[in-house]
């Protein structure tokens, strides 16, 4: 797995997306990967759901060397010296969030291991994103990932691989992406995949847990 992940979540209107895609797929992407020390590019998309009508929901993300990669320059710095196509394109972003993660460990099912896995690239054609942030508690959420929601995905019928990155930029600290073959059904979305995981581990955190949930499927590279 690539020692790090610069992790792009955000949201494009229906109106926008055909215009906002053809530029992030043929000029953003090419772009980022001739820096040095990217090594590859995701991007996955979710449809509109009935909380966010007229939304498409995004997940991008860039394979690096290192955290170093995506620091140096930082994004802050990056966004000094955008062009004013690339400021009106990232400005087609709604409820936009980042993170630069850290790679701690994977596991994989072991049926499904394509060649891009063993090279190091997350391009499973559907991922689940879980971020966990329950201050205090970082020993137990590290446990409970690594013995009870890792080799529990990666025993159900579809997984690919579970990765545990841990946020270098703050908050949620913690996060868990998991790699799918297939999707299925989630209530209330027919589109959605299913991870199914027993979350129970982590609510047993109590108050201070804060748990969010993400979901695409693989549009880039095609």
């Amino acid at each position: 797995m690539a020692a790090s992940v610069w992790l792009l979540n955000y949201d494009i209107a229906a109106a926008d997306r055909d215009h906002y895609l053809s530029w992030f797929h043929d000029e953003h992407i090419p772009e980022k990967l001739a820096r040095p020390g990217y090594r590859w590019a995701a991007h996955y998309e979710a449809p509109a759901s009935h909380d966010a009508a007229g939304l498409y929901r995004y997940i991008g993300m860039f394979g690096g060397d290192s955290t170093k990669v995506f620091l140096d320059p930082s994004p802050a710095q990056l966004k000094l010296t955008q062009t004013e196509n690339t400021r009106a394109m990232m400005g087609l972003r709604q409820n936009p969030s980042a993170a630069i993660l850290a790679h701690e460990w994977s596991s994989f099912a072991t049926d499904n291991i394509p060649e891009s896995q063993i090279n190091g690239q997350i391009d499973g054609p559907y991922i689940d994103l879980l971020s966990i942030e329950a201050p205090q508690h970082d020993e137990r959420i590290g446990s409970i990932a690594a013995q009870h929601l890792a080799p529990d995905f990666v025993a159900q019928d579809g997984a690919i691989a579970c990765h545990k990155f841990t946020n270098v930029m703050g908050a949620p600290r913690h996060m868990m992406l998991f790699e799918m073959a297939s999707g299925g059904c989630r209530p209330g979305s027919a589109e959605a995949p299913v991870t199914p995981l027993d979350l129970a581990y982590l609510n047993a955190l109590g108050d201070d847990l804060q748990l969010a949930r993400r979901w695409g499927q693989k549009i880039w590279p095609a």
